[in-house]
């Protein structure tokens, strides 16, 4: 089509402005947007005033609190003209990764009496289902946030998706889902929020919300990397999106789980040259929480390359992340950010939040030690005795059968096991086992002591 005749349709030439929105295409969006305002001659006065608040609402060309007064306009004119307005995505506004949409972070500055307004406005278009992405949007901040007890975020989070539930919106059910079995992966449960992902996935068999099926297979194996599976990883990366051949805004969060995937399995450049990549456009478009998401996995990987740039690359990342209270954003990596976190100089920020920080990430480490832990197979040097003790410890010897085996003192044999689990980096015989498959180091061969 030619410019002039998308111009010839105010219905064409918003569905190009938002096109191009989505496709992260900024400039050609606002221009679009222009060119809209000035055609508003083809539809009615009210219908024109309520399809421009609407637009708005995806594009955020304007501050939060002139988007949240434009919404209550929309509310406003669609009662005083009997108007229907169509089902917006609300997910978009949520300050969540797992719906691919838009960044909420600058929305907690807004002030409380703007928000009034806005959630009486949802509230009164949407029903229960504004009540229940209300209630979620509330819960998922006090969760990245740690700002209440769990068990009280959760009773929220429950509640919301029982409100939820009952819509006709598979998003806002996948959001319910999804924080719920973060809550429970963050509090070290991590069979209940297994159990809890299973449930959402067996009521949408046989939905054909694609989309929202990748995102929730991005949100599967994000939940497996935290068990350190390579399996899923590589799976993942075979039906990943490549952010080469082009970025689409929706495909957001699966961007950010392929870097995770590459992380995983070692391959620290591919995920590195992911987040260069990325952070140009997140910056752009003011995505705050995926820009410290990218900071936070560039700087863990710095820190695995001896890159000293990690510091201030983090360093920055946390800074961010204490603007909002973003505490589970940095806690989150867990084992993989603790050293990095321990080193970095305290005294650059407020002490609660990096004791709060802090410690969230120790109890992350201690449920996770195989999330994106990071051995590189070079550097595992086992002698003979100590890979024949570690074949042994992994086939469930006892310490008396292993030193009766070898010959060798109960002494002696912690001393070898204090090197195998040095040389690996771990600090149990079952981290040893789950190490040593996922390195490879044993022959499936029948061992010479059975």
């Amino acid at each position: 089509l030619t410019d002039q005749e998308i111009r010839s349709s105010f219905y064409l030439n918003k569905g190009i402005c938002l096109l191009h929105y989505f496709l992260l295409r900024n400039n050609e969006s606002h221009y679009w947007y222009q060119e809209l305002i000035k055609n508003k001659n083809e539809i009615d006065e009210h219908e024109y005033q309520i399809q421009m608040d609407m637009l708005q609402l995806y594009l955020h060309f304007t501050s939060p609190r002139i988007l949240i007064e434009n919404f209550a306009q929309l509310y406003r004119t669609s009662q005083q003209y009997h108007l229907s307005v169509m089902p917006i995505d609300l997910t978009l506004s949520m300050p969540s990764l797992i719906n691919g949409g838009v960044d909420f972070s600058s929305y907690l500055t807004v002030d409380d009496d703007i928000w009034d307004c806005f959630k009486e406005s949802l509230i009164d278009l949407y029903g229960d289902e504004g009540r229940g992405l209300l209630l979620l949007l509330q819960s998922e901040k006090r969760l990245i946030c740690d700002e209440k007890p769990h068990y009280e975020i959760l009773r929220d989070l429950c509640e919301a998706s029982e409100l939820v539930n009952h819509g006709q919106r598979i998003d806002l059910r996948f959001v319910a889902a999804a924080c719920i079995t973060r809550m429970h992966l963050f509090d070290g449960q991590y069979e209940s929020a297994e159990k809890w992902l299973r449930k959402f996935q067996d009521s949408i068999v046989g939905e054909k919300n694609e989309r929202l099926k990748m995102n929730v297979e991005a949100f599967v194996t994000s939940l497996k990397l935290f068990v350190g599976d390579e399996q899923a990883a590589k799976h993942y990366l075979s039906i990943a999106p490549n952010i080469h051949e082009g970025l689409y805004m929706l495909d957001h969060y699966r961007y950010l789980i392929t870097i995770k995937a590459y992380m995983t399995i070692n391959e620290l450049q591919l995920a590195l040259d992911n987040i260069y990549f990325l952070q140009p456009y997140y910056k752009r478009n003011d995505s705050i929480i995926n820009t410290i998401v990218l900071q936070v996995n560039e700087s863990i990987i710095l820190y695995r390359l001896g890159n000293n740039h990690y510091k201030e690359v983090f360093q920055d990342a946390l800074l961010k992340a204490q603007n909002y209270h973003y505490v589970y954003l940095i806690a989150q990596e867990g084992r993989a950010i603790l050293p990095i976190l321990e080193e970095v100089d305290n005294k650059l920020f407020d002490q609660e939040f990096y004791k709060h920080v802090l410690q969230e990430a120790r109890k992350i480490a201690s449920y996770y030690p195989e999330n994106l832990s990071y051995i590189p197979e070079r550097e595992v040097h086992l002698t003979n005795r100590e890979m024949e003790i570690l074949g042994m410890l992994t086939v469930g010897l006892s310490s008396e059968e292993i030193c009766q085996k070898c010959q060798i003192s109960y002494s002696g044999l912690k001393k070898h096991n204090r090197n195998i689990y040095r040389k690996l980096g771990v600090k149990s015989r079952s981290e040893a086992e789950r190490m040593a498959k996922r390195l490879h180091l044993l022959s499936n061969d029948v061992h010479p002591w059975d």
